[in-house]
């Protein structure tokens, strides 16, 4: 049940001070944005998708049809 007690903490925060609670929101994302792209990456090394195969594939069929 943490994340309910997160939330009727973040709007009694939002109630008594919104300026701290658009602080901690935004914090709140970026904290969940890294950590969902850092889980992302993991996922892509452990399957050892390169994604740089794709770009080169991508530009070698640009080359060939702009010819």
């Amino acid at each position: 049940m943490m994340i309910g007690e997160y939330f009727t903490w973040a709007a009694g925060l939002a109630k008594s001070s919104p300026f701290t609670y658009a602080v901690v929101n935004v914090g709140t994302m970026v904290v969940l944005g890294v950590a969902i792209g850092l889980i992302a990456d993991g996922i892509f090394r452990l399957l050892r998708v390169d994604l740089g195969s794709y770009k080169k594939e991508f530009e070698d069929e640009s080359a060939v049809i702009k010819q």
